[in-house]
């Protein structure tokens, strides 16, 4: 099961994005303090559902090796207000009392990726590998005005993932290689930066091929048992299954696509 931590106090709140997260010190059962980022389940996107997009995607990003943050269960209690001078949090904390979802904090070497038209060479392979990621998983919320990750030298971190997996959430979407089906990767952060390219996607490719049978099974254990009995977690399910069964369409749409 994922890790269940406690939040003690509120650190920092972001004024970006929808869903206002928070940086908080949390506390896990051995007594150690994190600090973690906690999306709060009454602002995210489909509230429960929301955020079991975002540990399912998380733990899916994790197995495919891409570099993602640690997520973890975030535990609040809903006296923590009663400390809070912040009125926004306050309200964040009592509408959100209980189970939320939290991923611990990036060091400080990660910043926000560029806007501009070409990124650097260290870089192309594993933003293709985000690209093919987010073609998986359905998430059209990576984008030039909206990143949603983060970048080093060397490596890209994905975060957000609460809107992605839109068929397990009741959205009618084609299929990527289907007529229509690649209309939400079309503003995709990395897209316009790897046309023309030949990045390696062997790496995520291989990491998928060779997961398990019934692997994704895992992650609905991992979750908290409210969590877990949710339809829109089973559907999760599915949908990654289907996704390792047809993996070869899946790659050949997006080598047509950088093309």
């Amino acid at each position: 099961m994922l890790t269940i931590l406690t939040a003690k106090e509120h650190i920092e709140k972001f004024t970006s994005g929808h869903s206002l997260p928070c940086l908080m010190s949390c506390v896990d059962a051995k007594g150690k303090y994190l600090q973690v980022v906690v999306k709060f389940r009454s602002t995210v996107h489909g509230n429960k559902t929301g955020l079991i997009c975002e540990a399912m995607a998380s733990m899916f990003a994790k197995d495919l090796k891409l570099t993602t943050p640690q997520p973890f269960i975030v535990s609040l209690d809903p006296d923590l207000e009663k400390a809070e001078l912040d009125k926004t949090i306050q309200k964040n904390i009592r509408d959100s009392s209980g189970l939320n979802f939290g991923t611990l904090r990036l060091p400080t070497q990660y910043s926000v990726v560029p806007t501009g038209p070409r990124l650097p060479l260290s870089l192309y392979d594993a933003a293709a590998q985000v690209l093919a990621f987010d073609l998986l998983i359905g998430n059209a919320d990576r984008h030039k005005d909206k990143p949603n990750c983060l970048m080093s030298d060397t490596q890209i971190a994905v975060l957000d993932h609460e809107i992605a997996f839109p068929e397990a959430r009741g959205e009618h979407r084609p299929k990527p290689w289907e007529i229509g089906g690649l209309a939400f990767i079309q503003s995709h952060v990395f897209l316009s930066k790897l046309k023309g390219e030949i990045p390696d996607l062997n790496p995520i490719r291989n990491a998928l091929n060779q997961l398990p049978k019934g692997h994704f099974e895992q992650y609905l254990a991992a979750l908290p048992e409210d969590w877990s009995s949710a339809p829109v977690a089973e559907s999760i399910v599915s949908h990654l299954e289907q996704v390792k069964n047809n993996s070869k369409k899946y790659f050949e749409t997006l080598r047509h696509l950088l093309r």
